[in-house]
């Protein structure tokens, strides 16, 4: 649904000045609509995040249209435009998709930094390994019942990479690295 929307909206340019506008009048940022790159974490995380910036303004702009009543400038077109636009206006008025786009971002936020960490030109091993431990800490962390397949799938697939790969360097690295207390793997039990 999220995709759908930030198509729709990208595709109209008429939607796009009417929120433009809105977002001038109520001193919001002026913020562009991003559209997510299928296997990329951080553009998910990034489109998502935008989305819920603009959330505001949106639903403004939707309640101002629906005020307008038959010249509501939002659903126009042929009857199948119409109907697309009605559904997106449906979209934008749900609380609860509204709600499944935070949990989202929640759960993409440490993928896309992991993804930023671990991608960077002159990352570390011990980074690395960090990175591995914050992760597991975050999605660890998840004790929502709606949140537990994710936690387990999360988790499990960390936990797979983890017993994959070369453990010992890792560890090495780490200990090597001066500004590591190695107290730390005493006292979190995650390393």
């Amino acid at each position: 649904m999220a995709t759908d929307l930030i198509t729709w909206l990208r595709s109209k340019t008429f939607v796009l000045a009417l929120l433009r506008k809105v977002q001038q009048e109520t001193n919001s940022p002026l913020l562009a609509i991003i559209r997510a790159v299928l296997t990329r974490w951080t553009s998910h995380y990034l489109a998502f995040t935008r989305l819920l910036e603009i959330s505001g303004p949106l639903k403004l702009l939707v309640s101002q249209e629906d005020l307008r009543g038959p010249d509501n400038q939002i659903i126009t077109g042929d009857s199948k435009a119409k109907a697309r636009a009605r559904a997106m206006v449906r979209t934008i008025k749900n609380d609860t998709f509204w709600a499944a786009i935070q949990r989202m971002k929640t759960h993409l936020q440490p993928l896309a930094l992991a993804a930023n960490i671990t991608q960077a030109a002159f990352c570390r091993l011990d980074e690395v390994l960090f990175t591995f431990g914050h992760l597991y800490r975050e999605f660890d962390r998840l004790n929502q019942r709606a949140d537990r397949h994710i936690r387990e799938a999360v988790l499990a697939s960390i936990e797979r990479r983890w017993a994959k790969c070369d453990q010992d360097v890792f560890i090495v690295t780490a200990i090597l690295n001066p500004f590591v207390d190695l107290r730390a793997f005493k006292q979190v039990s995650i390393l």
